[in-house]
């Protein structure tokens, strides 16, 4: 059996600073906010994925495009994202985070 891997490259910025991290890190990253999102543009067909969270406001962006979302989908999305992040050793508050990943 063999599995299809999507080359992606993914950047990841907290508080305004570029976070570097190991491969396996950034693969994880890039599935989980795939998987949050992919089904707001109706496809996993994109070349630019977007998550942009500002304090209390998410934005999510396929393709230089906005996406609508609802107060449930930014709740769901900036808990999972900012968890994540967490564990990546932020110290201070999230007050920016950006997921970008490009295929």
């Amino acid at each position: 059996m063999t599995i299809d891997t999507i080359e992606r490259k993914v950047k990841l910025v907290i508080n305004n600073s570029a976070i570097k991290n190991k491969p396996f890190v950034d693969d994880f990253i890039a599935g989980v906010a795939d998987g949050l999102v992919s089904p707001l543009n109706g496809s996993t067909s994109y070349k630019r994925m977007q998550i942009v969270i500002e304090k209390e406001e998410v934005s999510v962006i396929f393709d230089h495009l906005p996406v609508k979302t609802d107060d449930f989908l930014d709740t769901m999305i900036k808990s999972t994202i900012v968890g994540m992040a967490s564990i990546l050793g932020v110290s201070e508050p999230v007050t920016h985070l950006e997921v970008q990943v490009d295929r």
